[in-house]
């Protein structure tokens, strides 16, 4: 679960590097890096949810597990 928020945190950093780097004589370069950022959240979102629902619960497990 920790790998896909992190690779997915770091999209938009990068796209604002390649967009200084290489785009900008082009400003609206910048706007589908903007969008695949945002639909990599919203993915994440339904990834994350469906995770939360496969993993269980930590009052589910019994008590030696929790120690």
């Amino acid at each position: 679960i920790a790998v896909a928020f992190s690779c997915s945190q770091k999209t938009l950093p990068v796209a604002v590097f390649l967009f200084d780097a290489y785009f900008r004589e082009y400003p609206l370069a910048v706007v589908p890096m903007l969008c695949y950022h945002v639909g990599q959240l919203v993915v994440d979102t339904f990834i994350a949810d469906g995770l939360a629902h496969r993993a269980p619960a930590v009052a589910d497990l019994p008590a030696e597990a929790t120690v």
